[in-house]
């Protein structure tokens, strides 16, 4: 801020000044008036920001930036949130392709995360992609089921040819 840079300058100002008042005064009684006047003229120069300062004008940068902090929070929460989605969704997907791996077929997933009400993301939905037969099919749908906490009516198979 420009009054905060002016005050700094003219206080500075002051105390060179000052200094150079009171290195060239002679010695006693002169001496100590030139220091009492220069005690003045410091403390003058420090109160001086609350005079010409606009306070009003600074309050209202402090709201700006407060609500630009503000601004900023919100969207470091939703970018966490977004990421945290993602992260779950992007392990429960490699969790199941390396599941079908196991049981000998090349399975793609793409898991749809949900919020829940209590505040937190979960697995909600599955769309599996790949060619299986019915068993290696049943013993994917009840692992994901089982660990991943997706229920059978949630999963959606894909039929890929090749």
């Amino acid at each position: 801020m420009e009054a905060i840079r002016q005050w700094i300058l003219t206080l500075g100002g002051t105390a060179a000044f000052t200094a150079a008042a009171q290195a060239i005064s002679p010695e006693g009684s002169a001496k100590r008036g030139v220091r009492f006047a220069c005690g003045l003229g410091i403390i003058a120069a420090m109160l001086s920001l609350g005079i010409d300062f606009d306070w009003d004008a600074y309050a209202m940068s402090l709201a700006a930036y407060r609500e630009l902090g503000e601004q900023y929070s919100e969207e470091g929460e939703n970018l966490a949130m977004e990421n945290t989605r993602a992260y779950i969704e992007t392990e429960c997907e490699a969790y199941i392709a390396s599941k079908g791996s196991e049981l000998g077929v090349n399975i793609t997933a793409e898991v749809t995360a949900r919020w829940s009400d209590e505040g937190y993301w979960y697995p909600d939905s599955v769309l599996l992609s790949g060619t299986a037969d019915a068993s290696v099919r049943a013993a994917l749908t009840e692992t994901v089921e089982t660990e991943l906490g997706i229920c059978e009516a949630r999963q959606l198979w894909e039929e890929q040819n090749g």
